[in-house]
């Protein structure tokens, strides 16, 4: 009887590895999204409003088709379901977020309102300038301290806020009553920021010999095949999404850019499609990192021991949530940096303005705020009149590790800039909880 003996797969744990790619990115073999080509391909250019805030009254598409090798116009009404949703908080919450073509109100200047296919990129162009939108211009708020004012002018009817959480710990409140408290108020900002990846955003997209809706894109979530399908009213094992090797993404290719234009052109056309985004385009219309205004109040003891915090953090979401619940709630987190503090209080909200929508870029909010909470440490220590370094030693956030180096790591970078024993999270997203921190 024949004896049946398994031998163990080679392990490359602690192995030197030959990364493939490296050798093909060397020497110019590696093909990106915008290197791919197919037969009989045509080629997709978006019309982008050109105004923050205005109605749409009316979209001719006439002189598009006097152009030679326009093939096709398409508009919010030729989409089965024109409309995103989303999750945005991370609650379960199914969110719209905003529409695959904008055909009643624009809320930036960029939001795509329609798009031009034609059999070359040059022919796309002059379509896409060939479509006349007549616009009535509506009042814009473009800085979100203004847009949580009553008499703002309401990004969407349902109001300006996207999102508030609040983070507490100890009572500060009650400490600060002491009046022998060093206390200092600081408002610091910081502005949008680009991803700017060498890659701009582009595909491929064409239905497949089983009829499946196929894109190949640079994208950092294939996941996106699902909200495809749902544009489409498909089956979501009728919608593939490839992904080739990816020119940069740092969270600006997180939310779709070409896939849903893709999808739609080639479902209508039933051809293969190409879109790629100029550099302009991208720096218009892409979502950026959040701007954020972040106001620090500190109190200390005049000997050097810092006694409480509050901290209120407004970020700009731009015209839609996109992922900005995600990034102020871990801005809120963050906020008193790697520092114990015994007492304190953040505030921290998303606000709807008419600017580009903001979402994902490396650090979720972490960023703007390494800005604020150094910054205030630094001007602390000099009306303590104490060295900055030193200062900031004395507070540094020391933890332990029970259960192993990995799950002290772990508590800290979750919690540790709020170093202490008990903290609450609360917010208008549906989120409560309390947890105890190792700290």
């Amino acid at each position: 009887m024949a004896s049946h003996v398994l031998t163990p797969t080679p392990s490359i744990i602690g192995q030197k590895v030959i990364r493939e790619d490296v050798r093909k990115k060397v020497a110019g073999e590696v093909l990106y999204s915008a290197d791919w080509v197919m037969p009989g391909m045509l080629y997709a250019k978006l019309v982008r409003a050109l105004y923050p805030h205005a109605k749409i009254t009316k979209i001719d598409s006439q002189g598009a088709y006097q152009v030679p090798g326009v093939v096709r116009v398409i508009e919010a009404k030729d989409v089965p379901v024109n409309q995103f949703y989303d999750d945005p908080s991370g609650l379960g919450e199914k969110i719209a977020q905003h529409k695959v073509f904008q055909d009643d109100e624009v809320r930036y200047v960029g939001e795509p309102i329609c798009l031009v296919v034609a059999k070359t990129p040059e022919a796309a162009e002059k379509g896409a300038e060939a479509i006349w939108v007549d616009y009535d211009i509506l009042p814009s708020v473009h800085d979100p301290l203004e847009a949580l004012k009553e008499d703002a002018p309401l990004v969407h009817p349902h109001g300006n806020t996207v999102v508030e959480w609040n983070v507490h710990k100890g009572d500060v409140d009650a400490v600060i009553q002491d009046p022998g408290l060093v206390h200092i108020q600081r408002t610091y900002r910081t502005g949008f920021v680009d991803h700017l990846y060498l890659e701009p955003e582009s595909g491929v997209g064409w239905i497949d010999n089983d009829g499946i809706v196929t894109l190949r894109c640079a994208t950092q979530v294939l996941e996106h095949y699902r909200d495809i399908a749902r544009m489409l009213n498909l089956p979501e094992n009728r919608v593939r999404v490839i992904c080739p090797y990816v020119g940069g993404g740092f969270g600006g290719k997180e939310d779709m850019t070409v896939e849903p234009y893709l999808a739609i052109a080639t479902w209508i056309t039933q051809k293969p499609v190409k879109m790629v985004w100029s550099r302009q385009e991208s720096l218009l219309a892409r979502p950026k990192r959040h701007p954020f205004i972040m106001t620090y109040d500190v109190w200390a003891k005049p000997q050097g021991e810092l006694v409480a915090m509050k901290v209120d953090i407004t970020g700009d979401a731009g015209a839609y949530a996109m992922l900005s619940p995600r990034v102020l709630f871990a801005a809120a987190v963050v906020a008193t940096g790697p520092y114990r503090i015994d007492h304190v209080d953040v505030k921290s909200r998303a606000v709807y303005t008419h600017n580009v929508p903001t979402s994902a870029f490396r650090g979720f909010g972490a960023m703007q705020m390494a800005f604020g909470y150094e910054q205030i440490m630094e001007e602390i220590a000099q009306e303590l009149g104490i060295d900055a370094v030193e200062f900031r030693r004395r507070h540094f956030i020391t933890y332990f590790a029970p259960f192993g180096t990995w799950f002290g790591h772990f508590f800290y970078s979750r919690f540790g800039g709020l170093g202490g024993s008990v903290y609450t999270v609360s917010g208008n997203a549906k989120a409560s909880k309390m947890a105890k921190n190792v700290a």
